[in-house]
């Protein structure tokens, strides 16, 4: 059974749609991760990046439902996204709430919200789905469509695909080369440091959390407005914790993040090539997820190696008057010479 799976594996990454699946399906991820990026520099694992995703993919289809355009509906989402974005700064930092603890509360009450609403606002059961529901146009890019192999692989996507990959630039350069980002950074190395230089650390941490709602939502409003024209229950799968992951193995640097976004979108893309082979699809639902969990892994066993590694070397770089004599026990102080 490996034999023809891998045949058929390798013969579609090589395919120009692979390429653009991968691209599909990086999108929402990318604006999911960068916003665990933003509050992962004030010092925060922001968990409820996947309530954040589910709100944003509600109220974009349900707003895009009522309206008829599917931009009022990106604003609901954006909206939803800051406002959640708000609701978990002020539980964390104004109420001392623990952020893992507020995170999962945030994304099971946004789940179980987007339920209730389907149910009272449009009887709805599982899902929102209308010919009402209207998706985000495409791009045509004139100069890289007619390009064999490149045009195919980057033409024809959402727009927010492009905006996606705007951000990661946007993202490094606010962090890097404005006060703000510099804010940012100093909150999440030491509050106490950047409050004595003169940072608003309470504003920042909320401004930041509002912008990881924001993104997170766009990201949740891709999914169902971007590529798809519905909303159902469970329909962000997850991406959410996959976009912690990402933030996690890139060290929440945004060029880094993205190309951990990028492995996991191809990780997805995969799997679902795999759904028309012989393979269990148990197993092919779980590669996503899997390769997360092996990714935070094998971060941690990289950094504690170099933990180590700086350790030793700190020890050999020690002056000889500085280190206590081998038959000194550790905490002892060694008699004096005269």
């Amino acid at each position: 059974m490996s034999g023809p799976v891998s045949a058929l594996v390798v013969q579609v990454t090589s395919s120009a749609e692979f390429a653009q699946s991968t691209m599909s399906f990086a999108a929402p991820l990318l604006f999911a991760a960068l916003g665990a990026l933003v509050s992962q520099r004030v010092g925060v694992f922001n968990v409820g990046i996947e309530g954040f995703m589910t709100a944003g993919a509600f109220f974009a289809a349900a707003a895009t439902y009522y309206t008829g355009s599917p931009w009022l509906g990106l604003l609901a989402a954006i909206v939803a996204g800051a406002l959640l974005g708000l609701v978990m700064a002020f539980c964390v930092f104004a109420l001392g709430g623990d952020e893992v603890v507020v995170g999962l509360g945030i994304s099971t009450a946004c789940s179980g919200l987007a339920a209730y609403l389907l149910l009272v606002v449009f009887d709805r059961e599982k899902a929102l789905i209308s010919p009402k529901i209207h998706t985000l146009p495409k791009v045509d890019l004139p100069v890289v469509r007619d390009i064999p192999v490149l045009g195919g692989i980057v033409n024809g996507h959402s727009v927010l695909a492009y905006v996606s990959l705007a951000c990661v630039a946007v993202v490094a350069y606010v962090l890097r080369r404005t006060s703000f980002g510099l804010g940012v950074r100093c909150i999440g190395e030491s509050p106490e440091a950047a409050a004595s230089a003169g940072v608003r650390v309470e504003r920042t941490r909320y401004l930041v959390f509002v912008l990881s709602g924001v993104l997170a939502a766009v990201g949740g409003a891709q999914v169902s407005i971007g590529y798809l024209r519905l909303f159902q229950e469970g329909m962000t799968a997850g991406q959410g914790f996959i976009a912690l992951s990402a933030s996690v193995a890139g060290a929440a640097v945004p060029v880094l993040v993205l190309a951990a976004v990028l492995v996991f979108a191809a990780a997805r893309a995969v799997a679902v090539v795999l759904v028309t082979s012989s393979v269990p699809p148990q197993f092919v639902q779980m590669v996503p997820y899997a390769m997360a969990i092996a990714a935070i892994v094998l971060i941690a066993l990289v950094r504690r190696a170099r933990q180590r590694r700086r350790s030793f070397a700190l020890r050999a770089t020690r002056p000889e008057d500085q280190r206590p004599p081998s038959h000194v026990a550790p905490g002892v102080t060694a008699p004096s010479a005269e």
